[in-house]
């Protein structure tokens, strides 16, 4: 599988190599288990990455779905994602981890998608959730908590 990753954007910062790898890291473990759409992912020859500004993928939100609001990301069938810059950096604030963590977050849930799964409902949503969880931990853990005395 081959992996393009560019950032088309200047105001956010992202270690490109950083995301390259975990690409390759959760390639395979987004392959183990399909979803129960149509599994794209293994007949797939690359991924092509983006980062975006959010004026950008509002645009094409607004294009594709019908909603004008930017997204953090949004998977097309035929391979391209696209990677919302100001989206992933206040989620990433929000939870209190770093923008690349967050970008790959949204990487895993694009090779998901393109793997079968879905997040329009429940219980399809949690199934999903629950493993790009799974597989993010594994790939780029947090640090455990300092224990204070």
């Amino acid at each position: 599988m081959q992996f393009s990753l560019a950032n088309r954007q200047r105001k956010f910062r992202f270690s490109l190599p950083l995301l390259r790898s975990l690409c390759a890291k959760a390639f395979p473990r987004c392959l183990e288990i399909p979803g129960e759409e149509p599994a794209l992912l293994p007949t797939l020859k690359g991924i092509q990455f983006s980062i975006i500004s959010d004026a950008v993928i509002a645009r094409v939100h607004d294009e594709f779905f019908l909603d004008p609001s930017p997204t953090d990301v949004i998977t097309f069938p035929y391979g391209e994602v696209l990677l919302g810059a100001a989206t992933i950096s206040a989620n990433a604030l929000a939870h209190n981890h770093p923008p690349d963590r967050e970008a790959t977050l949204c990487i895993i849930h694009a090779m998901l998608h393109l793997n079968g799964f879905n997040d329009l409902q429940d219980p399809e949503r949690s199934v999903m959730h629950r493993r790009q969880d799974e597989i993010l931990q594994e790939i780029y853990p947090l640090p455990a908590p300092e224990k204070t005395s």
